[in-house]
């Protein structure tokens, strides 16, 4: 178990409570495992979901914030902590090694993807923990917030992050405040950040009946020739879930625009309505 510190009053900030605990959990063996899967060097604790969960619901329930500042510094604490190792001082505890693999590198990224995660400098489970957090307070999740959750997307820069930004976060901003949001989203398809362009696809994941269809096909439109699988992908995963709620709106697209889209993302769309590349 790493050692913790407590603040100058003897009380555990929220960093150092979930350091704490993710800490006394770490297991290298996963955490090796857990660092090939996401092709990074990254440290992790190995420490995996359902472990993790009851600490992350713990921390929301022991930090729950007063107000939007609170909520912002509990959101950006845990944040740099993951990104950029924030208690890694003199005196302070150490965090997991940086994963090391027998070639001096991580696993090779896609060939048909000029993406790789960032060299982040603390535990990736703080990240999750900062994400978690976000979430769980969902008045605090408004457009006013959007450039907090842009910043977390374009330093978090690899899927898991953001996909869980944009797809639980963004998203339930656009739903709720759509009026105020879409704006933002509208900037973000054009973002020279691939990761900001794929959080604007996949952003109506969960609105089913909800979703504005014109936006859907508009954005999946304007970024149909952009080769990288993490776009590609998106804009197939995003046709996908809509088709659960208009199966043949999204048949009617795909027929109509085949010659636009990869292949990648026609097969990802058409998987359960019957269209094929």
């Amino acid at each position: 178990m790493l050692p913790v510190m407590t603040s100058a009053s003897g009380t555990l900030t929220i960093v150092e409570f979930a350091h704490g605990e993710l800490a006394a959990r770490a297991n290298p063996k996963l955490a090796h495992e857990m660092a090939a899967y996401m092709k990074t060097v990254q440290p992790f604790y190995g420490v995996q979901n359902p472990v993790r969960e009851p600490i992350f619901k713990e921390m929301v329930e022991r930090y729950a914030p007063a107000d939007g500042s609170a909520y912002r510094a509990g959101v950006l604490s845990l944040w740099d902590a993951g990104a950029h190792g924030g208690l890694a001082e003199e005196g302070g505890p150490a965090w997991p090694p940086a994963t090391e693999y027998p070639s001096g590198k991580a696993p090779a990224p896609r060939k048909d993807s000029k993406m790789s995660p960032p060299p982040l400098a603390g535990p990736r489970e703080l990240l999750y923990a900062s994400c978690y957090f976000a979430e769980a307070f969902e008045e605090h999740l408004t457009p006013a917030h959007l450039p907090l959750f842009k910043r977390m997307i374009v330093e978090g820069a690899w899927w898991d992050i953001v996909d869980w930004v944009a797809g639980g976060i963004v998203g339930h901003i656009l739903l709720t405040s759509r009026n105020a949001t879409a704006p933002a989203m509208r900037k973000w398809i054009d973002d020279e950040d691939l990761w900001v362009r794929r959080s604007a696809i996949i952003a109506q994941l969960k609105h089913k009946e909800h979703t504005d269809e014109a936006m859907l096909f508009d954005f999946c439109l304007r970024r149909a020739d952009e080769p990288d699988f993490f776009i590609r992908k998106a804009i197939g995963w995003a046709l996908r879930q809509h088709a659960r709620t208009n199966p043949d709106g999204v048949k009617a697209f795909l027929k109509s625009h085949k010659p636009k889209l990869a292949a990648i993302t026609v097969r990802e769309a058409g998987k359960h309505i019957g269209v094929k590349p």
